[in-house]
Parts: structure tokens; C-alpha cells; sequence
């Protein structure tokens, strides 16, 4: 089986995989560097869209939709991400 294949595409629930991870992230760098970034650290409206095409791009026979896949996977990294910051506290607190 491909890395970027799942056995039921038909589940509600996405489980990612690491190469699908990666790729994702690598996308997110790369619109948080262009004109997709708002002014107050948020990514302007219609970017689930554009990322979805990105990752296809990237990775060939991906099957993951901007809306409930993508967009909530990147939710749940942010939420992932800051719970570490506050983990860390504002002067890092020796969290290493």
C-alpha cells in the first residue's frame, strides 16, 4: 500500500499518515511566507482550498478534501501548538 493511501476513503474520521503530515507542514510554511498570512498571525479565507491544491501537487493520488480534512487537521495542530507554548510559559520555564 502507497504512503498516501487510505484502505476506506469513505470514513468520516482521516488518519493521517507521517508522509502526509510532513507534506502538510511543509505547504503551511510555504503560505505563511507568501500573501496567504492576515496581519493578525491567521491565514486569509479560502486557504483550505488552496493548500488542498498544493498537496496535490506535491503528492500524487492524494484523496484529502479541503473541508473536513485538511481544515480540521490544521486546527487541531494549532490547538497541539499552543498548548506547548503555554507549556513553556513566557520565559520558556525549562521546558526543553
Amino acid at each position: 500500500m502507497e504512503e498516501n493511501t487510505r484502505p476506506n476513503s469513505k470514513q468520516t474520521k482521516c488518519q493521517w499518515t507521517p508522509h502526509e503530515d510532513a507534506k502538510l507542514v511543509e505547504c503551511l510554511v510555504e503560505l505563511a511566507t507568501t500573501s496567504w498570512k492576515c496581519d493578525n498571525g491567521t491565514f486569509k479565507s479560502g486557504y483550505g482550498k488552496y493548500l488542498k491544491k498544493m498537496l496535490h501537487e506535491k503528492m500524487s493520488g492524494c484523496d484529502l478534501k479541503a473541508n473536513p480534512h485538511i481544515e480540521s487537521w490544521v486546527k487541531l495542530l494549532k490547538r497541539q501548538y499552543f498548548a506547548i507554548v503555554e507549556m513553556m510559559g513566557t520565559a520558556g520555564s525549562g521546558f526543553g
